[in-house]
Formats: structure tokens, sequence, C-alpha cells
């Protein structure tokens, strides 16, 4: 089943880990593991962190790496966010959302250590945005965005990103008309027909939100 699969490929990397612990991909390859199973499995994100550490100390320059490290620490956040919406206690709701903001605070030193190794790292540039917008700082985000959409117009993921956060900033027009643009440059892009719908609806365009709903739908 998965879980003997997933069990089996940490085992084989951690072997690997074990045979050639100058390697750094054995190490990279150990932290991806246990990265894609966050959320899932108990105490995986502290073996990414541990496991992209280990590969940082080995290749101290590779701005991938510290990328990475920052996701896993973002997604640890976000997880420790969810956590604490769903529990009533108290204390627990208090402790985790601390554990969010630290770890949403050491993503954004990972970004920002990759985006100094690499000044035209557009992922890195990207995930921080991502964290300013976890942070309330949404101008900060949006200029962010920006400019990585002026690089790549044609990256409908930072398009749709940008829509969303110019939605936000209670900037809707620019929101719809680069919703549009996102729907026109991939039209089954299901999400980004999804959310211009919403804006359509908030506008009273009723039927241009019916035609995107219809469109995801048959998607």
């Amino acid at each position: 089943n998965a879980s003997t699969l997933v069990q089996d490929a940490i085992a084989a990397a951690q072997r690997a880990t074990q045979v050639g612990p100058g390697n750094v991909a054995n190490w990279s390859s150990l932290a991806v593991i246990y990265q894609r199973i966050m959320g899932v499995t108990a105490g995986a994100d502290a073996f990414a962190i541990t496991s992209f550490e280990k590969s940082i100390e080995l290749e101290p320059a590779n701005p991938e790496l510290h990328l990475e490290l920052g996701k896993v620490h973002l997604s640890r956040s976000d997880i420790a966010n969810q956590q604490a919406q769903q529990t009533k206690d108290e204390a627990q709701k208090k402790s985790l959302g601390e554990v969010a903001v630290a770890a949403l605070g050491k993503a954004e030193q990972s970004f920002n250590r990759a985006i100094e190794l690499k000044r035209d790292y557009a992922p890195a540039h990207y995930q921080l945005a991502l964290v300013f917008d976890r942070q309330g700082k949404i101008k900060e985000a949006i200029t962010r965005m920006q400019a990585l959409v002026s690089a790549n117009p044609q990256d409908v993921g930072v398009g749709f990103q940008l829509a969303l956060l110019y939605f936000r900033d209670s900037r809707k027009n620019d929101a719809v008309r680069l919703m549009e643009s996102v729907v026109r440059l991939s039209p089954n892009f299901s999400n980004a027909r999804w959310y211009l719908a919403s804006m359509y609806e908030e506008r009273g365009e009723l039927d241009k939100a019916i035609a995107e709903l219809e469109k995801v739908l048959e998607l």
C-alpha cells in the first residue's frame, strides 16, 4: 500500500545518506520525501528541515536548497494555522499560533537568503510574496508579484495569485482584468474561472458568472 511505499522510500533514502553522507543529493532527496508527507505523517516537517539543513551545510551557496527549506517552513506555518483553527482548546490554539508565526519568520529568512545568492531567482521572490501575504503585508506582496508578472507575463500561476491579491486589496477592476487575462492564456484553468465567476457575481454580472461556472463544470 501507499504507506509501505513511503516507508520503503524513506528507508532507501536514509541508507543513501549513510553510504554517502557527504553527497548533497542524498540529503536533499531524503528531505523531499519528508516534505511531501508533511501534514499526514507526524514529525515529517522536522525531518525535512533537518535534512535540508544538512544539504545546505554541504552546499551553502545553492539557492534552490534555501528555497526548498523555506517552503517547508511555510508549509509548517500553514499546517499549524489550520490546526489552530480546528481546535477549541485555547491554550493549544495559542501554542499553534506561535508555531505558525515562528515558522513564517524562518521561511522569510530562507527565501531572502536564496535571493541574496541569486538576485533574479523568481521562485524565491514568488514564495516571499506568499509570506508577505500571510503576514498581512498585502502591498509588499503585490509589489513582488507585479515584478514577477512584468518579467514573465505568460506565467498564469503568478498572474492568478496577483489577481487574488488585487481583489483582497480592493483593486477589484485590476483583479478582474488580470484574471480575465489568465483565463485567456490558460482556458482550462478551472480555479481561475471559478474566482473570475465570483468576481463577476460581486459586480452583478451574473450572465458572465454563470458562463464561467458552466465552463468549470465542463472541465
